[in-house]
């Protein structure tokens, strides 16, 4: 399934899409993070809401390092213990 092929998706569809489970994607709805219409008694989700979603949950990794609280760098050292 590709997202040029269809402008509405089903529940089920975004799921298979997404490769989560329906709890997530209700609950991604419920949280107003990913925007659905409701046809009769089912929700929909359109390609422009899932182009919305997919570009507000995109990772940015133009900051590649994390900074505590001091503004300094965190360092990833390995815990030894020595007895």
């Amino acid at each position: 399934m590709s997202l040029n092929d269809k402008s509405i998706f089903t529940i089920d569809e975004v799921m298979e899409l997404l490769s989560v489970t329906r709890f997530t994607v209700h609950k991604w709805i419920k949280e107003g993070k990913l925007r659905a219409v409701r046809i009769g008694r089912e929700l929909r989700v359109t390609k422009e809401y899932l182009d919305e979603f997919l570009e507000s949950n995109t990772v940015d990794n133009t900051n590649k390092r994390k900074r505590n609280k001091s503004g300094q760098n965190y360092t990833w050292k390995p815990t030894v213990k020595r007895y």
